[in-house]
């Protein structure tokens, strides 16, 4: 859906991305749902069906493991039907399930390696099915009695009918299923709720950060940035020092490939939704009800001021050496990063799907992390006006559902309560870091893995 905003991302071209809603607005009208949930900075998000607009006010930390720690703790785990035998013999015994898991091999490998153990707690028999995400899109009905899908299909398929509500919605809704608390607080009063209703269970949705070479913006008295203006300063001081022999030893090209000061995820399919990562902080604000679409009129809001220069900002970023951008995913950036072809790289921690990453940093090589960048100005929609924020108010706006990975409940099942029960007993406690971390698209969903962070991220990060 984003396609045409990635074209002019790609080719610089500001005026079309006026231009272009006259194809993109009917589009935006038939699947608003389908962009990255978004949540307010101040506050419980509001749940409105075409709220399509929301960005999330978690803040980012770095590296995602501080984002869990700046939540309010709280303890627990999954109901003991989800993780234990009853006592009295095995809770499900007799009932065989079916799984559908949406575009993730990796996901299909980690359940199918647990189905065993769920079989002998459970007493029910599981099957797992790996499905396309095009052949999800022309479904008239899932043949699974539950599926683990992208957490921005969550919205589409509940507006088609293909999903049902959890069952028991007035304990999901009163945090009384047991470890529910556990949850980061966005994806379970926001992420999985559709109108007034819990969805889905999450498996985890990373938001972008920033990696960064401390070895080589210290000596040129640089920070990670804060802000993006400070990342475009330091992108471009990157990129000069690259081009002296100096830096040539310390970052040098990885087999031929050109240096690049940052390298965002700008290919098919994430240049979009970098475009939105990059206007959120300008977009929304307090005084900001919606940041996409005129809450009154409907009409687009995304030609407005804060993504046109966002828009501008970002062709000026990879001006240098726009190849390496116009290329990469979210993966391929990371890659980038620990191959030493970039100074800075836009992505997310993940230890899944890196079999081509080093296994150690080479010597001298000093990472850190730290959240996307914020800003300190924000357009104000009501009086097309420029704003500073105030001093109390976080500048950094992640997006939610960029990635993510959701359990949801086929309508087709005639056994709900039975597939709550598996998608409780993957997410719980004990199975989540096997379950989520096998998912390139997913990573730590409760507070209670901060410990265990390790198993989400990438060998070559520090520990620390």
């Amino acid at each position: 859906m984003l396609n045409r905003f990635e074209q002019c991302v790609r080719d610089n071209r500001v005026e079309s991305l006026r231009r272009s809603w006259t194809a993109f607005r009917p589009v935006c009208a038939a699947v608003p749902e389908s962009l990255p949930k978004a949540a307010d900075n101040a506050g419980r998000p509001k749940r409105a069906k075409s709220a399509i607009g929301r960005f999330a006010s978690l803040r980012a930390v770095c590296p995602i493991i501080c984002l869990c720690l700046a939540l309010p703790l709280a303890t627990g785990c999954f109901g003991r039907a989800a993780s234990e035998p009853k006592a009295a013999g095995k809770p499900l015994e007799g009932v065989q399930l079916k799984l559908a898991v949406v575009d993730d091999a990796g996901l299909v490998e980690a359940i199918n390696a647990l189905r065993g153990e769920w079989t002998a707690q459970s007493g029910a028999e599981l099957s797992v099915e790996p499905l396309g995400l095009d052949g999800l899109a022309g479904l008239q009905r899932i043949e699974a009695d539950a599926l683990i899908a992208p957490a921005a299909q969550l919205g589409p398929l509940a507006e088609r009918g293909l999903i049902v509500p959890l069952p028991q919605q007035s304990s999901f809704q009163r945090d009384t299923v047991v470890g529910w608390g556990d949850v980061l607080d966005l994806l379970r009063t926001s992420e999985v709720v559709w109108g007034d209703k819990v969805c889905g269970i999450p498996f985890g949705s990373p938001v972008f950060v920033v990696y960064c070479r401390k070895d080589l913006l210290d000596p040129l008295g640089l920070s990670p940035p804060k802000n993006w203006r400070e990342f475009d300063r330091a992108a471009a001081a990157l990129s000069e020092h690259a081009a002296t022999a100096a830096a040539g030893a310390t970052a040098g090209a990885h087999d031929g490939a050109e240096w690049s000061g940052a390298v965002l995820p700008l290919a098919p399919g994430w240049a979009g939704i970098t475009l939105l990562a990059r206007a959120a902080p300008a977009a929304k604000g307090r005084s900001n009800y919606s940041s996409l679409f005129d809450v009154n009129t409907f009409e687009p809001l995304i030609a407005g001021p804060p993504f046109v220069e966002a828009l501008e900002e970002i062709a000026a970023a990879v001006k240098k050496n726009p190849e390496p951008s116009l290329q990469a995913d979210p993966h391929a950036a990371r890659r980038a990063f620990w191959q030493g072809r970039c100074g800075m790289a836009v992505c997310w921690p993940s230890r899944a799907g890196g079999a081509d990453l080093p296994r150690q940093r080479p010597e001298g090589f000093v990472a850190s992390i730290v959240p996307l960048p914020g800003g300190r100005k924000v357009y104000e929609t009501s009086r097309r006006r420029w704003l500073d924020r105030e001093p109390s108010e976080s500048g950094n706006v992640p997006l939610l559902s960029i990635a993510g990975r959701v359990g949801m409940i086929s309508a087709a099942s005639s056994q709900p309560e039975a597939a709550l029960q598996l998608l409780l007993w993957l997410g719980d406690e004990q199975h989540i870091a096997a379950v989520g971390a096998a998912s390139s698209a997913a990573t730590l969903p409760r507070r209670s893995q901060v410990e265990n962070a390790a198993a989400w991220v990438e060998p070559p990060m520090p520990e620390q």
